[in-house]
């Protein structure tokens, strides 16, 4: 049979493979055709795509212009920037301030005596306390929290004595009480001394003459002596200046109980009032607005000046409503739900009321014509809606308790009290007083509620005496402390009678029922004639009171309790064979549940977290610390008890005032641990770790109390301070003397007066020196010499916000100043609109790449003649002539000199400026506003070109990637046509050949037939 063989049939002789060839060319032309399409349209896929992506990025560039940020920009410029430098925030103001610096901050740093040996040289057996310089029980009372919290003027005052001599000083730098004493007291060419006596101050005459009176008065026409109270001329060689250590009722509640504020309960109800009468009422100082607050009590007390308010509707519908008469929230909200077709709702933040109509417009409310009633409640103003969305207005806070008049108003205003016990502030600006009006066989009382130490911190504990109950002192004498901030905020559980033996054997017993602050105490504890011979007062570490013996005498000199438990909550009590009895540490209490977390960790705060607490018997529970619903020391103590059973621990401020405990109460057999959870919030607290066995509590104090034994040394005290909670840090230095030259070096771990340490070190001779004191940074913002300007104190070397929203950080020469001056910061704006440019021209640039001609070449872009092509160059146009209008201003991106010049986009900076510079506000607001600003339209714009699904460009893609795809099928579909095609013609040419083998075999056959009978014939 015939076969093809090297593409040449063996039959036929013909070139098979070139003629299927040639068959198959023709054949092929449809599907070569189809598959240029499918690259061309790929092709434009990928155009479009890139000019998307192009788009895109202009897109990305105009995205800084939708927020406030560039143009709130804002910089400070220093005019002596080796003083001072300073960085605006996008919160600060334009203008200039001068700014002087008085002092850097410092940190503390105390060095040892010397030892021969480090490790084996021993210290000696006894207790070490290191605490914080806050814990001290002589805190320095600063000028501003005199006369009622409005402070004492700087200036300068003229002190002359019996002698007739005088000097002039100068108080221009003075910051506390003590500032002035000490100015006073160092003052040269006068001899007298300045002291504190409780609530004032006394000047005594030294000179022994009487030439002339002991006068002082102000320079300048000053006041500072005025208001020091010792401006005049004195009796018997003495000044004794007035009371000017006094609250009001303005005085915040913050500076009240040495700084710790009052102790309430949450949102729940602190105290009950029981009249004589037998009625009671309960008093809520969360400042919670509720139904049953009177109108009396908001704004401060100022009330709400009632009258016609008018509410708008989202469907612009309106009613006026008449608050006349209107005397508790209650009313109002009555008034308010029943006729102005609102929900209206009393909450912690304000009044809110809600649309009851789900309209499209804005729902406001407003005072009518010469009213304020809207303005005084707090919800004058409007909010938008939908139409599934009602629109809701959240109102002002009007209701606080923030200041003693709160509190005097929150019992005053109390439901249930309706003129029966009347709280006040009592006569020498001390504390407060309840006047029971009625009459009756009970007796006023007044009952803690739940857990509030309200009624105790406000004073309010003690017993009434012929219906009037008159509280403890609220604030401390100057430069002391109160009683009941002492061992941690515990107090003094009963003040009572103290008996004294002296080494002579005298004894005397005094009576502290009377006292209220460590200053009244050691007044009280003085030398009797006819008794003990002794000096009570504070140690040097400011830690504790300490007891001398006067008399001489060799015996033992003792103190102890006779009535009451003074004597040991003072750590008095106890006997010494010495002239000196030590009293133990007394931690004056400065963290409460008061303490605002961002002032915690020495002022930098509580990191915002997660914190994860284990307890001993392996329940789990997790707290998420956050500035928005945890704000103070309270709020996340009330999250620890509150665990839903989850974890059985007790949280609450430890017994040295100066942290939290976390107290284990599972009872387990494993160990407390307290973890943080991604971020530094357990450890910012002090209390991350875990409980050593036989432990059940972390205690995130910052005090420390070290027991060395007889042959412990300096590496052994090292060790244990190493174990402190980021108090301090120690360390030993070789000073390379010969003999003693090993030294403690301790360094405070935070700088200024806020890192201060107070180090007691008891019968053990340390030798401590103080190489450098603490302190703070002071300067002073305006003004020009030592009385000019606003004093402004941190500590460290940065000042915040003195100047709003500006930094300042103090790095020169003490004593210059400096002229800060703050002005809008366009470097942002001007290179985001330099940048816009230049993405536009991108755009621009490959666009015409995409739609040019070549005439020479006859060549053509990709996109020569798209509509997509065409309408994207348009919108770019569009998107530097569309104006828009907000407030009055119109503007384009052609006016901030954006503009398109063959087929590139240039920024004329010089035009910008001019135009931004006349108004920066009105242009922000053109950019920014939510509504109808500029950045909308050019949203509207790039979401037309760019966005999935309805995008021009997007859309043309997928139309083009959908017919690339058609054509890549058909292409396909075409290919395998073409291949049975191809198949099917060399079939046939192998019939072909296989027909051609079969006649020339028949042929031969019949040939050979022939040459037969041919034979046959010749033959016969």
């Amino acid at each position: 049979m015939g076969t093809i063989t090297s593409g040449v049939g063996l039959m036929s002789g013909l070139n098979i493979d070139d003629i299927v060839s040639k068959l198959m060319s023709i054949e092929r032309q449809p599907l070569v055709q189809l598959q240029a399409r499918v690259k061309t349209v790929e092709t434009e896929r990928v155009a479009i795509s890139d000019l998307s992506a192009r788009i895109l990025a202009l897109k990305a560039a105009f995205a800084p212009l939708k927020g406030d940020l560039l143009f709130r920009s804002n910089k400070a410029v220093s005019s002596n920037q080796d003083l001072i430098q300073a960085m605006a925030s996008s919160t600060a103001v334009a203008g200039s301030q001068r700014v002087r610096v008085e002092q850097l901050a410092a940190t503390q740093q105390l060095v040892s005596r010397g030892v021969a040996d480090a490790d084996r040289t021993p210290l000696g057996s006894g207790t070490v306390v290191f605490a914080s310089a806050l814990s001290r029980l002589s805190q320095q009372t600063s000028l501003s929290q005199l006369n009622g919290q409005t402070g004492v003027t700087r200036g300068i005052i003229r002190v002359s004595d019996g002698s007739g001599s005088s000097a002039q000083v100068d108080l221009g730098t003075a910051k506390t009480v003590q500032d002035v004493v000490s100015a006073i007291n160092t003052a040269s060419g006068v001899q007298v001394r300045a002291e504190i006596r409780g609530d004032r101050l006394a000047i005594v005459d030294l000179s022994g003459q009487t030439t002339g009176p002991l006068t002082i008065a102000d320079v300048n026409g000053g006041r500072a002596a005025r208001d020091l109270g010792i401006a005049g001329t004195g009796t018997a060689g003495e000044i004794l200046g007035g009371d000017v250590n006094t609250i009001t009722e303005g005085t915040s509640l913050s500076l009240l109980n040495d700084g710790n504020g009052i102790a309430i309960d949450g949102l729940l109800d602190d105290m009950k009032i029981t009249a004589a009468d037998g009625t009671g009422f309960n008093v809520n100082l969360s400042g919670t607005l509720m139904a049953t607050t009177r109108l009396d009590a908001l704004n401060s007390g100022q009330g709400v000046r009632l009258g016609l308010i008018k509410i708008t509707h989202s469907d612009k519908t309106s009613v006026e409503i008449d608050l006349t008469g209107a005397q508790t929230v209650g009313d109002v909200l009555s008034r308010l739900s029943t006729g102005g077709n609102v929900s209206a709702t009393a909450t912690s933040r304000g009044i809110v009321i809600s649309d009851t109509i789900k309209g499209k417009e804005k729902l406001i409310i407003e005072d009518v014509t010469g009213g304020h009633a809207a303005t005084d409640l707090g919800i004058a103003g409007s909010a938008a809606g939908s139409d599934t969305v009602a629109a809701s207005l959240i109102g002002t806070s009007v209701y606080q308790i923030r200041t003693l008049g709160d509190v005097l108003r929150a019992i005053n205003f109390a439901t249930g009290n309706t003129g029966k016990v009347t709280a006040s502030l009592d006569a020498a600006g001390k504390g407060l007083v309840l006047t029971d009006q009625t009459s009756g066989v009970a007796s006023l009382a007044v009952e803690a509620l739940g857990t509030s130490g309200a009624a105790k911190s406000l004073g309010l504990d003690g017993v009434p005496i012929g219906g009037v109950l008159e509280g403890r002192r609220l604030v401390a004498t100057m430069n002391s402390t109160l009683l009941r901030s002492l061992n941690g905020g515990q107090g003094i559980t009963q003040l009572g009678q103290v008996k004294i033996i002296d080494r002579a054997g005298a004894a005397s017993t005094f009576d502290l029922s009377g006292a209220q602050s460590i200053d009244d105490v050691l007044s009280m504890l003085q030398a009797q004639a006819g008794g003990v011979q002794i000096k009570a007062e504070l140690a040097d570490s400011g830690l504790g009171i300490v007891i001398r013996d006067l008399s001489g005498g060799t015996g033992s000199l003792s103190v102890s309790d006779e009535i009451g438990t003074a004597a040991v909550d003072l750590k008095i009590a106890g006997s010494v064979a010495g002239e000196t009895l030590r009293g133990g540490t007394l931690y004056r209490q400065f963290v409460s549940g008061n303490t605002l977390l961002s002032e915690m960790n020495y002022g930098k705060g509580i990191a915002v977290g997660k914190i994860n607490i284990t307890d001993s018997a392996g329940n789990m529970a997790t707290f998420d610390v956050t500035k928005t619903a945890t704000t103070t020391l309270r709020d996340l103590l009330r999250q620890f008890n509150n665990t839903n059973d989850k974890v059985n621990v007790e949280a609450r401020i430890n017994d040295s005032g100066d942290g939290i405990v976390i107290i284990d109460k599972a009872g387990g057999g494993g160990h407390l641990k307290i973890e943080d959870g991604g971020s530094s919030s357990a450890s910012d607290l002090h209390i991350a770790g875990t409980t050593a066995t036989g432990e059940d509590q972390i205690d995130g104090r910052l005090s420390q109390q070290i027991l060395l034994g007889a042959g412990d040394s300096l590496n052994d005290l090292v060790e244990q301070l190493g174990k402190t909670s980021g108090l301090l840090s120690v360390g030993v230095i070789n000073d390379g003397s010969s003999i003693t030259p090993y030294r403690l070096m301790i360094t405070a771990a935070n700088s200024g007066m806020r890192g201060a340490l107070a180090i007691d070190t008891g019968t053990l001779s340390l030798g401590l020196e103080t190489l450098v004191q603490a302190q703070d940074a002071v300067a002073y913002i305006g003004g020009d010499g030592k009385t000019g300007g606003i004093r402004v104190v941190s500590s460290d070397n940065q000042i915040r916000n003195a100047i709003p929203g500006v930094t300042l950080t103090l790095t020169g020469k003490v004593g210059d100043y400096s002229d800060v001056t703050i002005s809008r910061n366009t470097e942002g704006l001007t290179k985001q609109l330099s940048q816009i440019a230049d993405k536009i021209t991108d755009v621009l640039g490959r666009l015409d790449t995409l739609t040019n001609y070549d005439q020479e070449s006859n060549t053509r872009g990709i996109l020569l003649g798209d509509s997509a092509a065409w309408q994207v160059r348009q919108d770019l146009y569009s998107l530097l002539e569309d104006r828009v209008s907000v407030g009055g201003q119109s503007l384009n991106l052609g006016d901030l000199g954006l503009s398109i010049s063959s087929s590139a986009a240039k920024f004329d900076e010089d035009k910008f400026h001019k135009k931004y510079d006349s108004n920066p506000e009105g242009i922000r607001k053109v950019f920014t506003d939510a509504k109808d600003g500029l950045w909308v339209k050019l949203d509207k714009i790039f979401a037309g070109l760019t966005d999935r699904g309805s995008g021009l460009l997007p859309s043309r893609s997928d139309s083009l990637q959908s017919k690339q795809d058609l054509f890549s099928k058909r292409a396909d579909e075409l290919t395998v046509l073409l291949g049975s095609k191809q198949k099917q013609l060399y079939a046939q040419y192998r019939a072909m050949e296989s027909a051609l083998a079969q006649l020339q075999t028949q042929q031969a056959s019949l040939a050979s037939i022939a040459s037969l009978a041919a034979s046959m014939k010749s033959g016969g």
